[in-house]
């Protein structure tokens, strides 16, 4: 099975972003392994086609995001 994902403003691709140093390339890296690995645990996601141009970015006021995985394991990533 495939999916597709049309997003009307998903943010700016990881080629074209400024990333504004250690701390927002840290949140950026763990997100992304953290969202693909709770992904491949709750559906069995596979990314098959992973690279810069497929990471999209957009600034969040948020200031914790949490991410829970099968084996129970919380992570919570501050901005």
């Amino acid at each position: 099975m495939y999916i597709v994902f049309v997003v009307a403003d998903g943010g700016a691709d990881l080629e074209r972003y400024e990333l504004r140093g250690f701390d927002e390339a840290r949140g950026l890296l763990l997100q992304t392994a953290l969202t693909l690995a709770v992904g491949e645990a709750a559906a069995e996601f596979e990314h098959r086609d992973l690279h810069w141009g497929n990471v999209l970015l957009r600034p969040t006021l948020t200031e914790e995001v949490a991410m829970r995985l099968r084996c129970g394991c919380e992570h919570r990533l501050r901005r």
